[in-house]
């Protein structure tokens, strides 16, 4: 009884923790997405959730993976800068086999965009181009603009113009799609920036009036990058006055740091203007970094100046900078990671061609060797008909010789009893025949000629061939009954022949003679046995063949012995 109760509660415990358990982890999910609703915008509140989880919730490798995923998103939009990917983890090892397009899409890019934190550019390109297989069958335009977006930031720090632009543009692309106005129009000016560098001015110029198209709802910055984008595509040209076009642009853009000042240096400089672009280069190192365009822009217009301290100071800096950049550029060969993950791509694709093919010709080759063997099997199956069929006709055929036989047996027994009907009707003329003997025969007369009386045809059913047999089968009952009679009214006669070694069949037949029957009524009635039959009776009475006839010397018997 302890045992039972102990039981009990151990179930009711068992099913409180899997009760508490399940809404523990529907609790985990309802946060996760929650926080993932508040991803874009208010990242600072999705970390704060996904921070308020217990990890000791987790309890399944999916929710790990998902809140590895969702934290490590949140940390990138807060810009926390992680270098390392024990954070995401969880993540990639789950989403390498399961989860959606989407899934895999994101975990490779944010794990990409760790390898940038770490200023591992190969490693991160890497895993930009495996997350650009999930791309077509993801849903998230967003996140598949933000992946050729880093992919176009690695190819501006290699000079891959080319690669450029066509990321630009399957970024732009993709915000399109999003509906996301304002990154579409922010990555356009990337394009266009792709298109300079090709010097494709006609292609820029295209890309900028699309920007123009969307000008009342352009943010200042917007604004901004479009002159920007303007002055330098009139480098090439020269279409424009560069002068008015920068004094259009300072009175759209009045905000000084919102201004693009290395564009309007260089514009200067083109222009022939050194001490507005040196101006501009002043403005410029007040809201931004100096980069290397910077300092070749400042080589260049302090040289035309004459200023060739502060020019030569420039270009060192300029040298230095570009060429830092190339040595880490050389040695990590970014230029041929998409090469050559194409080309491996190329080779699996090809192998699983052929791997496609090979099954393909294997299954052909079974399905011959199965079409073969059908092929046989039916041919099998109709010889096996076909000599079914043929047994079948032969025992039909069988059959209906045994039919035709039998009646015909039967017809000759029908013509048998006619025959004995009408030798029993010729044998009872004679008035000399005893009162049994004459019962007997009527007795016999009955029998047949009811027979034949329901059988007006020869050709009867089984029964009746049977009955027919039966009846005529009957000759040795007659036979014995007439022995029998002959035993009852003439004793001396039975007995003298049973002293000359006669059998009971043999006596009974040689009453039919006695009783008036000739030599040829008895072989008709008989069959052909009764010449055999007479011959024993003959050579057992001590008769020759030159001895009277067998019917005679039995009727002298008869009369002799009739006491």
């Amino acid at each position: 009884m302890k045992m039972k109760s102990g039981i009990r509660i151990l179930t009711i415990a068992l099913s409180l923790l899997i009760t508490f358990s399940c809404r523990s982890i529907e609790k985990v999910e309802e946060q996760m997405h929650t926080a993932s609703g508040y991803m874009e915008q208010q990242p600072e509140l999705a970390l704060e959730l996904l921070d308020s989880i217990d990890c000791e919730t987790l309890s399944t490798r999916k929710a790990q993976a998902r809140h590895a995923l969702l934290y490590s998103m949140a940390l990138d939009k807060n810009y926390i800068d992680v270098t390392n990917d024990s954070i995401l983890s969880p993540a990639i090892k789950y989403y390498k086999n399961h989860g959606t397009a989407d899934d895999k899409l994101l975990t490779y890019y944010y794990w990409g965009r760790i390898a940038m934190n770490a200023g591992d550019y190969e490693n991160a390109l890497k895993r930009f181009i495996s997350a650009e297989q999930y791309v077509n069958d993801a849903h998230e335009h967003v996140a598949a603009a933000r992946l050729y977006k880093a992919q176009m930031v690695i190819y501006q720090y290699s000079y891959e113009s080319s690669m450029i632009l066509e990321a630009a543009q399957e970024a732009a692309s993709h915000y399109l799609s999003a509906k996301d106005t304002t990154r579409y129009i922010n990555t356009l000016n990337d394009v266009v920036a792709g298109h300079l560098h090709r010097q494709d001015t006609a292609a820029a110029r295209e890309s900028l009036n699309e920007i123009k198209s969307y000008w009342s709802i352009l943010t200042p910055r917007q604004v901004s990058n479009w002159y920007s984008a303007e002055l330098f595509l009139n480098e090439f040209t020269g279409q424009l006055n560069a002068e008015e076009m920068i004094t259009e642009y300072l009175a759209a853009v009045p905000d000084s740091s919102t201004v693009r000042w290395l564009s309007v240096a260089n514009a200067h400089y083109y222009s022939g203007e050194y001490e507005k672009a040196i101006d501009a280069l002043k403005e410029y190192s007040k809201y931004e970094k100096p980069e290397a365009a910077y300092y070749l822009i400042s080589g260049h217009t302090n040289a035309e100046i004459g200023n060739y301290l502060q020019a030569a100071h420039s270009y060192g800096q300029y040298i230095e900078l570009t060429s830092e950049k190339n040595g880490a550029l050389f040695e990590s060969d970014i230029n041929f990671i998409k090469e050559r993950y194409e080309a491996q791509l190329r080779i699996s694709r090809n192998r699983f061609i052929l791997i496609i093919l090979a099954l393909c010709a294997m299954l052909l080759f079974l399905t011959s060797i199965l079409v073969m063997n059908r092929i046989k099997q039916v041919k099998l199956e109709l010889r096996v008909i076909e000599a079914e069929k043929n047994a079948e006709k032969i025992r039909h055929d069988e059959e209906m010789k045994k039919t035709k036989a039998e009646a015909d047996k039967y017809a000759d027994m029908y013509g048998n009893a006619l025959a004995e009907i009408e030798n029993l009707n010729e044998t009872l003329q004679n008035t000399a025949l005893d009162h049994t003997v004459k019962m007997h025969i009527v007795e016999r007369l009955n029998l047949l000629n009811k027979f034949i009386a329901s059988n007006m045809t020869p050709y009867f059913s089984k029964d009746a061939a049977n009955e027919l047999k039966q009846l005529m089968n009957d000759k040795k009952h007659f036979i014995e009954s007439t022995r029998i009679s002959f035993l009852i009214e003439h004793p001396q006669f039975i007995h003298y022949l049973k002293k000359r070694g006669l059998s009971d069949s043999e006596i009974g037949y040689c009453c039919l003679y006695a009783m008036g029957l000739k030599g040829k009524d008895i072989s008709s009635y008989m069959g052909n046995g009764h010449y055999k039959l007479s011959s024993m009776i003959r050579k057992k009475l001590s008769l020759s063949e030159h001895d009277t006839n067998l019917d005679i010397y039995l009727r002298q018997i008869l009369a002799k012995n009739g006491a």
